[in-house]
């Protein structure tokens, strides 16, 4: 960034040579600094899959080699008579680079998550005690099921489910206060306090 505004702002004072060659620099820190940039992306996103992991790994080689041919097709001043064979691998790199970008960022938003197969221990139902809160008698619910109150037919749903990270990772019995799975920050609310006493 630096410069390219400084190449606009001395455009009179450098000679179009110096222009050239420091808006040659400028496009390589352009090609290398993006790339830095989608690797910062596309690396941390965690795929279960082997078809997840494997376009992972086409999204972050493709991007680096077309970052490596620019950067040399920009200091040698292009190919010579190779010219026309690397401008369609370039073409290709960068159609393969972007479309198993794509793919990546939706499978990690849509796709299944680490751990989202995971059983927890309170998977399924199990009994749950409440009061119910129309006529204050004592319930025997299902959890994850839908109860009624014997007196007076109140229908009572009681949801049970164990904390997790976003990222799928089951946080019973963490004690850790990051994610291992992830490494980010678990919520407050989320955390191991230890096993509830017997009394």
């Amino acid at each position: 960034m630096v410069i390219f505004v400084g190449i606009t702002w001395l455009e009179r004072v450098i000679d179009w040579e110096w222009q050239y060659r420091l808006s040659e620099i400028a496009g390589a820190f352009l090609f290398i600094s993006i790339t830095l940039a989608h690797r910062l992306l596309v690396y941390p996103l965690s795929i279960p899959s082997f078809f997840g992991r494997l376009t992972k790994r086409t999204a972050l080689i493709s991007a680096s080699v077309l970052c490596a041919v620019g950067v040399v097709w920009l200091v040698n001043d292009g190919f010579w008579r190779w010219e026309e064979l690397v401008g369609r691998l370039i073409m290709v790199f960068a159609i393969v680079a972007a479309g198993s970008t794509f793919a990546i960022g939706a499978l990690a938003i849509f796709g299944p998550k680490p751990g989202d197969d995971e059983p927890g221990l309170l998977s399924g139902s199990m009994p749950v005690s409440v009061t119910c809160p129309r006529c204050q008698s004592a319930v025997e619910a299902q959890s994850n099921k839908e109860s009624r109150c014997q007196a007076c037919r109140l229908k009572i749903r009681v949801e049970v489910e164990e904390p997790r990270c976003p990222c799928g990772y089951l946080l019973y019995e963490l004690e850790s206060d990051n994610c291992p799975e992830c490494g980010k920050p678990i919520e407050p609310d989320d955390r191991w306090r230890g096993s509830p006493s017997p009394a």
